[in-house]
């Protein structure tokens, strides 16, 4: 298990053999405030696809929050063939 920030590259999160995250989409509503980081967005930014994604209520002053579990995708560099 790891942190990962919004600000994290795709290239970084390889670096650290980064497959899979579970995301709350509650860290976008208060960090994406600071960062300008939509959950969109960062998807593109780390070359991610949403697998599946659930609703869930951790604690009841924060209610209903959605969570993702998210795909890194491979770099497409790396799966080019070698000439």
């Amino acid at each position: 298990m790891a942190q990962i920030a919004l600000t994290e590259t795709a290239e970084q999160l390889r670096k650290r053999k980064l497959e899979y995250a579970i995301v709350s989409g509650a860290g976008f509503e208060w960090q994406g405030i600071a960062t300008n980081v939509t959950f969109q967005q960062w998807l593109v930014q780390t070359r991610a696809e949403v697998v599946t994604n659930v609703t869930a209520t951790i604690t009841v002053s924060q209610g209903p929050t959605p969570w993702y579990f998210v795909h890194f995708k491979a770099d497409p560099a790396a799966a080019a063939p070698a000439h």
